[in-house]
């Protein structure tokens, strides 16, 4: 990379190890609910994550050294559901949990 773009320029490339807690209500009536084309599952029976999961992370940050902004793309390397097969939920037809987050950041830094 040029010199002249050094100080103005990051690029961000590696892992991310994301730690979870239980999922929770805004509402305590919720956790009563029950989850669309499942007649024995509630949203109370899907509040566990798993706790440790591994990500990928790609962004890049610009500005000067005071203010900067970053932009990044996490993709979730495991499955983040996937405490919920050990669960022994009633999902009918032998299915099982599967869900690999992606999330998009923009956040702005300020130094001093």
């Amino acid at each position: 990379m040029h010199n002249g773009f050094k100080n103005y320029l990051t690029l961000d490339l590696g892992p991310m190890l994301q730690y979870n807690g239980d999922l929770e209500f805004k509402d305590k009536r919720q956790k009563d609910y029950y989850i669309n084309q499942y007649t024995a599952l509630s949203a109370q029976d899907i509040t566990k994550l798993s706790k440790f999961n591994v990500n990928g992370v790609v962004g890049a940050s610009v500005g000067i050294r005071m203010f900067m902004i970053k932009a990044q793309y996490i993709h979730g390397f495991t499955n983040i559901l996937n405490a919920l097969n050990d669960e022994n939920l009633d999902l009918g037809g032998g299915s099982k949990f599967k869900g690999h987050q992606e999330m998009y950041t923009l956040s702005a830094i300020f130094t001093f």
